[in-house]
């Protein structure tokens, strides 16, 4: 292999870094070329799935995004019993996009987290927090016009008086439309009944999606009750109706029995998928945007036994949706880095030592981080040029280019639990595992007034709480220890492993 052509190999592989951004920051138009259509994760879809659940940077949004898209799930190579069906937004906090493109956002707003935040915390009985959901409900199907089609809402509007449609025209004006709803409450059951009706008759399913329900309201006590809310009404309207069906994306800490106390919760353990990502899925991904950043990169992988077509909506993909083989998977792998973390297998086998060490406490790997450890390596490996090595990316580069990767996880942890920032300063430069008493001592003194709160203030219920999202793990002789994902992150020190060669360069 020449010299120029491993120097296209390592900058396409720097190049899909900004491919691992969140999905809410991606061109809706640029959006599917960038998507890796896994076929497990299409089983989401089918209409008795309930709810969807995953970590930040599991690929919730990105799943969200690419369904509403016109024709979404077709292109993504879904084929279930939803074909055909109607994709509708039931909540976000982005707009709905267009039906034509170029794909631009709808003037339809959802109501902004300070106002539901008020209005939840003024309306604390369920019965109100449920019927605001179903006037959401209907107001997003008259508002989605051009997605439902005219002869259906026309079935809806023959339900309704014009005082209902005038109110719910501007969806976040919830004191408006509120009380005009509750007062109507029959019209809308109607105006919904007669459009499921309506759909049973023409053998179609109305989807309808929610999305950013972490965000919807400031404090904890008034988002668990409108997510209460909300799933007490669809477990009610899942009886009662037979082609209208939701699609629920959620965090996995907010399905969890301590936040969603309700009669029938348990009722949703049968209707839910956990969106997760095995290491072939996600070498699979990595490989599919290496090949689409350039002609050398699609021709090194095609030439180690993985086949590409092009899709006019995905780019170069895998024929017919089908995921690589585990064996052609690693022979890339190995041929990219070499069969070993270093001269002998005691260093590691690479094909597993990077989803070992990226995996959180519960072994769930998020795409986002193989992503920018790929591309880091990738970097670190073109800053050194004078460095030679039999494979393309010395494995040097990829233990080094793990801190990165970690760093960048905690970013995206301190996103969605914001709270964390207070136990990292804490934690920076303490050493694990650690007994729990010493690290239960180390976070009960911080001062949590005047910032983000944590879901438990007690240290004890602190760390069960981390652990139970993936953070911490109890060893085998009952102490803490933290991920190789997290570690560096939190500024956390051990014995043992690699030595991480310093990565000090700004790229």
């Amino acid at each position: 292999m020449s010299k120029w052509t491993r120097e296209k190999l390592l900058e396409g592989l720097a190049q899909i870094a900004p491919l691992g951004m969140k999905a809410e920051a991606i061109d809706p138009n640029r959006l599917l070329r960038m998507t890796f259509p896994v076929p497990a994760h299409l089983h989401a879809l089918e209409p008795d799935v309930l709810l969807i659940i995953g970590g930040r940077g599991a690929g919730k949004t990105h799943l969200f995004r690419a369904i509403n898209l016109p024709n979404g799930p077709g292109i993504l190579g879904y084929r279930g019993r939803a074909s055909g069906a109607i994709w509708i937004t039931g909540f976000s906090v982005q707009p709905p996009i267009s039906v034509q493109p170029p794909y631009e956002p709808t003037p339809l707003r959802f109501p902004g987290e300070t106002v539901l935040q008020r209005f939840a915390a003024e309306h604390r009985s369920r019965t109100d927090l449920m019927d605001f959901w179903l006037g959401l409900l209907l107001g997003t199907v008259l508002a989605q016009e051009e997605r439902v089609g005219e002869p259906l809402i026309q079935v809806v509007r023959n339900q309704l008086s014009g005082d209902i449609e005038t109110a719910l025209r501007d969806l976040k004006k919830v004191g408006d439309w509120f009380p005009v709803t509750v007062q109507s409450l029959e019209k809308v059951e109607a105006a919904l009944d007669a459009l499921d009706d309506k759909l049973s008759q023409n053998n179609q399913y109305l989807i309808v999606t929610y999305d950013d329900l972490d965000v919807m309201a400031v404090e904890w006590e008034q988002k668990r009750a409108l997510l209460q809310a909300l799933f007490q009404l669809w477990l009610g309207l899942w009886r009662r109706w037979r082609r209208i069906r939701p699609k629920i994306f959620l965090r996995r800490d907010l399905f969890s029995p301590e936040f969603l106390q309700f009669p029938d919760a348990s009722k949703i353990e049968g209707h839910k998928y956990e969106l997760r990502w095995s290491p072939p899925m996600l070498y699979g991904l990595v490989f599919k945007l290496w090949a689409n950043q350039n002609e050398d990169s699609r021709w090194f992988l095609e030439e180690s036994g993985l086949p590409f077509v092009e899709d006019p909506n995905l780019g170069w993909t895998y024929p017919d949706y089908k995921l690589p083989s585990e064996e052609v998977l690693r022979k890339v792998v190995h041929r990219l880095i070499g069969p070993f973390m270093g001269k002998g297998p005691k260093k590691g086998r690479s094909f597993e030592w990077i989803p070992n060490h990226l995996q959180d406490a519960n072994g769930e790997i998020v795409p986002r981080s193989i992503i920018h450890l790929f591309s880091e390596a990738a970097k670190y490996t073109q800053a050194r040029p004078e460095e030679t090595a039999e494979a393309i990316i010395p494995p040097t580069a990829f233990a080094a280019s793990l801190e990165k990767a970690s760093n960048q996880r905690i970013q995206e942890l301190l996103e969605e639990y914001p709270w964390l920032e207070k136990v990292r300063v804490v934690l920076k430069g303490q050493h694990v595992p650690i007994p729990q008493e010493q690290l239960a001592a180390l976070l009960q003194p911080i001062d949590w007034e005047g910032g983000p709160q944590p879901p438990f203030k007690d240290a004890d219920m602190l760390i069960y709480y981390m652990i139970k999202i993936g953070i911490l793990y109890l060893t085998l002789d009952k102490r803490i220890h933290v991920p190789d994902i997290y570690l560096y992150g939190f500024g956390l020190k051990r014995k043992g492993g690699i030595r991480r060669p310093a990565f000090e360069m700004n790229f």
